[in-house]
């Protein structure tokens, strides 16, 4: 996976981390980290594991407020926790990017919710 990461003006937090998908015509990572204006274009199968890296090499302070747990993700849609479960078994969820703690909680990037939540709109 590609993943392209800002960092806030004063470059002491990451403000935003999506994953992207490059055109095959152009696949020049360094062109493609221009276009988007991101100061990381990365390739990693863990996000989590990419913000730790990335936070740790550039001494930075982590802001994730980017990443939703089932939990946000269910209030943000305006949805039961049971209903995401649902519809993750159905095959009609977006994958998380990860999962985090001693349960290993799923987590999806914001911007993957707000997508779907866009195309469950004008599915219906």
């Amino acid at each position: 996976m590609l993943f392209a990461v800002w960092l806030n003006a004063d470059k002491n937090k990451i403000t935003r981390i999506e994953d992207i998908t490059y055109s095959g015509n152009n696949p020049d990572k360094d062109y493609v980290q221009k276009e988007l204006n991101c100061d990381h274009l990365i390739e990693a199968e863990n996000l989590l594991e990419l913000v730790s890296d990335i936070s740790h090499e550039l001494r930075l302070e982590l802001d994730f407020s980017f990443l939703l747990g089932a939990t946000d993700v269910a209030k943000e849609l305006g949805w039961a926790k049971q209903k995401i479960t649902t519809y993750r078994e159905r095959g009609k969820f977006p994958e998380p990017i990860g999962f985090i703690g001693i349960g290993k909680r799923p987590v999806w990037l914001k911007s993957q919710i707000s997508r779907f939540s866009k195309q469950e709109t004008k599915e219906k």
